[in-house]
């Protein structure tokens, strides 16, 4: 079932990519002319709402898919596939939300908002950083797993969903591990943090940033 899926996801990347090599993107041992080529392909394509999209609207659908109580699939974006994994997530929401041809790993998912000035660095998920962050955002780390030194080096994403001043803790969304259960017992569901640095002993976060078009 696995294999199944990995191969499923390489291909729906090589259609995004419009047949560019996306076989160097998933096994090269480093960074390449291709893989870079291959983010700008794929963020360029992106098709952003010309209606403003309300994050009213992207906190729904956060909200319905966490009832679902989804396991967490590496390589999943959809209910058929029965689970989503952390880029999976973000690309089911935004693309229920109004979205086209939104990046569907997570490194290409940063360049976005790279390339359309929407990213803040952090070296840590601290306070203060947590204090600049707005709902909506996505949130980045690298390192939580071993990419292949795939390029950009980032490796998981989640949408940050506020703190709850009634108990001080902060939120978010997404698909967070096989070994991870949110609020409502899902692997894709709402998880409540504290400020760290990482989510592991190789894992840090690297920044944040605002989806272009959604306002609070």
């Amino acid at each position: 079932m696995r294999t199944k899926v990995y191969i499923t996801y390489a291909r729906r990347l090589l259609a995004i990519a419009g047949g560019c090599a996306v076989v160097v993107s998933l096994n090269s041992c480093g960074p390449s002319r291709q893989q870079k080529e291959l983010a700008e392909r794929v963020v360029a394509r992106v098709e952003v709402p010309r209606r403003t999209v309300k994050l009213a609207q992207v906190q729904k659908v956060c909200h319905e898919m966490s009832q679902h109580r989804l396991p967490y699939v590496f390589g999943g974006e959809s209910f058929v596939e029965g689970g989503m994994d952390c880029s999976g997530s973000v690309h089911h929401v935004l693309s229920r939300v109004g979205y086209r041809y939104v990046p569907r790993q997570c490194n290409h998912q940063y360049y976005w908002l790279v390339k359309t000035g929407q990213f803040n660095k952090a070296s840590k998920l601290d306070e203060k950083t947590l204090r600049k962050m707005r709902p909506g955002d996505l949130m980045f780390w690298k390192g939580t797993y071993n990419t292949g030194k795939r390029w950009p080096d980032v490796s998981h994403v989640m949408v940050y969903m506020g703190r709850d001043p009634s108990t001080g803790k902060h939120w978010m969304f997404g698909g967070r591990g096989t070994s991870k259960r949110g609020i409502n017992g899902g692997g894709v569901d709402f998880f409540s943090f504290t400020p760290r640095e990482s989510e592991g002993r190789k894992a840090s976060f690297i920044g944040y940033g605002s989806v272009p078009g959604v306002r609070g």
